[in-house]
């Protein structure tokens, strides 16, 4: 049983709620064709509630127009409504004295109008919204039972509820795009495209919680592990490739996980994100745990692969964090840590690669290299764990240990030939004057952290 104000205990069930989900006087809303006209009685005492009704009266709308009233102001207005083909009005099933009267007057000169209750159910008999455990997603839920009580299909529920994602919203704003001269596209991309960086930016304080959980456990021999479907799926796999050789790690140290498996990184694989099972037999399959970090990506947030694979990571102990493109997203009911980046909607609507995916995208560099700065894989803003795989980064090395010491080109030639090409090790023989081996056993005492292998061996304060 649920109280006022608390949050369930047992796992948030949106079907379960859909099911109970309204109380509805009198002939149901023309669901979803035709337009409809709907009072919404704002209330401010509860956000929950609030943000609830209002969802459900843009549900309800249908394309006609939702005209939101404070409890506390006139109803003339939305009174001289009454000549659209349809009037529901949405209010709280416990309204306060003052709500009440504004109700009681728009149903007295409204006779015929529909009612909609949404509120909070204490013991209560009839059906309501439970919104305690999360107002955007109790309102899908409410959606959800609307479709069903008008007969409406899975299809029907699926449309109306991502009618309400940022990411699917179509912006007037780009409704010429495809008439612009080539100047002025590319402009108008370039300048929307700041919005990703601004999105990330305002999820700042969930994206350094989520580095440092993730450091953690790495530091006790956890993994980070990305999951995704699509193209959050590839940005994934490709942060994780890169970790490697930018920072010298094992490559079972991040991994990335794509729905479909890796044909999936070149070509869409059919309904491959819409299975949940899926999502979760790939964490069992990785042998997750305690230590480890999954990482689901969905610019929805409501990817079913994604939400199965955070559920199993959580069973299993691990820290489960959700990234997601619209706020309140599904996902992250179903996540230790939410990041919600909303970057949309697109210059070219429901395209999530392109602001959605750059948001995505700067989330993971700031996780995955965050963490590798946390465990002492980059010293200052150098990469002084990068693999000397090529002629261009055997000349990066150099460079990294000409500025790391300020010594010349032929002492860090020297350094490195006798640190077979490490260039951790190659500054600490500069800096400290030690033999390779001395200085090896040095960062092996330090767990590769150079700054105190360079303290240890008198090389450098530790907090210089």
């Amino acid at each position: 049983m649920r109280s006022r104000g608390s949050v369930a205990e047992e796992p948030f069930d949106a079907d379960g709620i859909a099911d109970r989900a309204l109380r509805v006087d009198g002939s149901f809303p023309p669901l979803p064709d035709a337009p409809t006209t709907v009072i919404d009685l704002r209330r401010a005492s509860s956000l929950a509630v609030d943000s609830a009704a209002s969802h459900v009266a843009e549900a309800l709308a249908a394309g006609g127009e939702v005209v939101r009233l404070d409890a506390e102001g006139a109803a003339d207005a939305e009174i001289a409504a009454a000549g659209a083909p349809s009037i529901v009005l949405v209010d709280r099933l416990d309204p306060d004295a003052a709500q009440r009267t504004v109700q009681e007057r728009i149903r007295a000169e409204l006779p015929g109008i529909v009612t909609v209750n949404v509120g909070l159910a204490v013991d209560a008999a009839e059906p309501v919204i439970t919104a305690s455990a999360a107002s955007l997603l109790s309102a899908r839920a409410a959606r959800r039972a609307l479709l069903r009580g008008a007969g409406g299909s899975d299809h029907d529920e699926l449309r109306s509820t991502l009618a309400t994602f940022a990411t699917e919203r179509v912006d007037p704003r780009f409704a010429e795009l495809d008439r612009l001269d080539t100047r002025d596209q590319v402009r108008l991309m370039a300048e929307h495209g700041h919005r990703a960086v601004d999105a990330v930016a305002e999820a700042s304080e969930s994206i350094a919680r989520a580095v440092d959980g993730i450091v953690e456990r790495m530091r006790q021999g956890g993994r980070l592990i990305y999951l995704g479907a699509g193209s959050p799926g590839r940005i994934g796999v490709l942060d994780a490739s890169e970790i490697p050789p930018t920072f010298g790690a094992d490559p079972g140290l991040v991994v990335g996980v794509i729905a479909g498996g890796d044909r999936a990184l070149r070509a869409a694989v059919e309904n491959a994100e819409d299975d949940a099972e899926a999502g979760a037999a790939e964490l069992a399959e990785l042998e997750v745990g305690p230590l480890d970090s999954v990482v689901g990506i969905s610019a929805s947030g409501r990817t079913p692969y994604v939400i199965g694979a955070l559920r199993e990571a959580r069973a299993r102990g691990a820290l489960a964090i959700g990234v997601a493109g619209n706020r309140s997203a599904q996902l992250s009911a179903d996540a230790d840590i939410a990041i919600e980046a909303e970057a949309a909607p697109e210059i070219v609507a429901g395209s999530t690669r392109l602001n959605s995916g750059t948001a995505q995208k700067l989330v993971l560099n700031m996780l995955s290299t965050l963490a590798m700065v946390k465990l002492g894989k980059v010293y200052g803003n150098l990469m002084v764990d990068v693999q000397s795989t090529n002629e261009k980064l055997r000349a990066r090395a150099e460079r990294i240990v000409i500025t790391a010491t300020g010594c010349t080109a032929e002492t860090a030639a020297r350094a490195l030939a006798a640190a077979d090409g490490s260039v951790k090790l190659a500054i600490g023989i500069v800096m400290t004057g030690s033999d390779a081996e001395a200085m090896r056993r040095a960062l092996q005492a330090a767990h590769g952290d150079l700054r105190t292998a360079l303290a240890a061996a008198g090389g450098e304060d530790a907090g210089a």
